[in-house]
């Protein structure tokens, strides 16, 4: 009988495949706990979460266990072994084994991996039951043995934080990173702060303690997730449902490839005070938007972006700019660009970055100066249009980097520069992101066509021979056993 898995069934199912184990042998009906946070993202970095635990963690457990049963197994023999460290009796060491294999941690366990779920996960963990199957050589339980024991559920768990201060102080956060940034005085006379220049989140924390007894009474931080998406379903879609939010809050390179290819819109929470609701707001990160979250608006930057936004512009200055370095590079003195672009563009108007140089390095740059002094000021000369009103080095570096983010200049030819050169930045952005779409396409076509034909024969033809050979590896490494116990 095929073992079929199911998930949040009713009581009365759940007792009718309880009667079924007498007629169908291997059947076998069994509630287990799993996570649940009814408040969801409220106090989420307090509590945490929990997820598979790490090779690193499971060695831990591993190696404790291994040091505490060699030290009890030498006291039994009569010997006086070296307690380890944080020990100071036997009998502690006697009751942290027994604790630590009642806990009973697998390789397939889930532990707290941050907040309360990790700082106090044995605690809350509790204790492993056991259930011992009398089993057919197939595997399936034909009746359960004497000798189980009762699971014993982790300790109770009580914090000082309130949920309604809690949620009032991350609605405040919330409704702080809605608004504008608040200028002092100083700053509007000098008008040093544009608010239009805002990052995109800014993000905050809120503690509120009890002077009295000392209790935090909430701690609040923003941006948020919810500890739900760490919980495992057996639902494919719900899985990579919540894969895409946990990837988007740990913004790892994966999501941000997925913003940038505009698989995905750029999200940040938002709440309602009219509904009393959260709600998530999209943007499709296009080229004016990125522009505009990392670089202020009146940036000589974004002005020379806007008169030479074409490809072949991007082009022609990762190329000037890489003739302009590579004057300058020894295997004895390998100097980054910024120092390059500060001994070059020294002038009285220009502003460094301030890179400290070696003395070894500056006689380097002066010696090949000498040799390369034409060759510098007409490239100097042939960047001008793009550099000369850029006057701190910084900028001229931000700009070349901005051309290398959105235009690959390795990947365009002399041919391809021709044809496409007159294509804007912007242009050239949304047109990478329909390529990906495209491409993700094919992919899927491409993939359900080899398993319906090419797959589908070699299954026909192969698979039989194949999975005797699988059979044959297993009765080889003793895989096959008469009975087993499942604890």
């Amino acid at each position: 009988v095929p073992c079929i898995i199911k998930e949040n069934i009713s009581e009365e199912q759940y007792f009718r495949l309880k009667m079924l184990e007498k007629d169908w042998p291997g059947l076998r009906g069994e509630i287990a706990a799993r996570r649940c946070y009814p408040k969801g993202s409220l106090g989420a970095e307090v509590i945490g979460y929990i997820g598979s635990i790490s090779q690193n963690q499971y060695d831990e457990i591993t190696r404790e266990l291994r040091e505490l049963r060699e030290c009890r197994s030498l006291w039994e023999e009569g010997e006086n072994p070296e307690l380890p460290n944080g020990f100071t009796t036997i009998e502690a060491v006697g009751y942290r084994l027994e604790e630590l294999e009642k806990k009973a941690y697998s390789f397939n366990d889930f532990v707290g991996k941050a907040g309360v779920e990790a700082i106090f996960d044995e605690s809350l963990r509790g204790l492993s039951g056991k259930r011992s199957y009398l089993s057919d050589p197939r595997g399936n339980f034909l009746r359960e043995l004497p000798g189980s024991e009762k699971p014993t559920p982790g300790n109770r768990l009580i914090l000082t934080i309130s949920s309604e201060l809690q949620a009032y102080a991350e609605q405040l956060l919330t409704e702080y990173d809605q608004k504008p940034p608040s200028l002092s005085p100083a700053a509007i006379k000098k008008q040093a702060l544009i608010p239009e220049n805002q990052i995109w989140i800014k993000g905050g924390a809120i503690v509120v303690m009890d002077p009295c007894r000392g209790q935090v009474l909430a701690l609040a931080s923003f941006p948020r997730f919810d500890p739900n998406d760490f919980i495992r379903t057996g639902d494919s879609e719900e899985v990579n449902r919540k894969n895409r939010r946990i990837n988007q809050w740990l913004e790892t390179e994966g999501s941000l490839a997925d913003i940038w290819n505009f698989k995905m819109p750029f999200q940040r929470e938002r709440f309602d005070p009219l509904k009393g609701i959260y709600y998530k707001e999209s943007v499709e990160l296009t080229w004016e938007m990125y522009l505009s979250l990392i670089v202020p608006q009146k940036s000589p930057v974004i002005q020379i972006l806007e008169q030479k936004k074409l490809i072949l512009d991007a082009v022609f200055v990762q190329h000037k700019v890489d003739q302009l370095v590579s004057l300058f590079t020894s295997d004895v003195f390998p100097i980054r660009a910024a120092k390059i672009f500060d001994f070059i563009y020294r002038g009285e108007e220009e502003v460094p970055l301030r890179m400290m140089i070696t003395l070894q390095e500056q006689a380097f740059l002066n010696d090949r100066l000498e040799s390369v002094q034409g060759e510098v000021e007409a490239i100097k000369e042939e960047l001008s249009p793009y550099f000369n009103t850029l006057l701190l080095n910084y900028e001229k570096l931000l700009l070349t980097d901005l051309y290398r983010l959105a235009v690959d200049a390795n990947q365009f030819s002399p041919l391809l520069v021709d044809l496409m050169g007159e294509t804007t930045i912007s242009e050239h952005r949304a047109h990478e992101g329909r390529v990906v779409s495209v491409t993700e396409a094919l992919q899927c076509i491409v993939q359900d066509l080899f398993h319906e034909h090419h797959f589908k024969k070699w299954r026909d033809d192969s698979f039989k021979v194949y999975l005797a050979e699988k059979r044959r590896e297993e009765k080889g490494r003793g895989g096959e056993k008469g009975g087993h116990s499942n604890n």
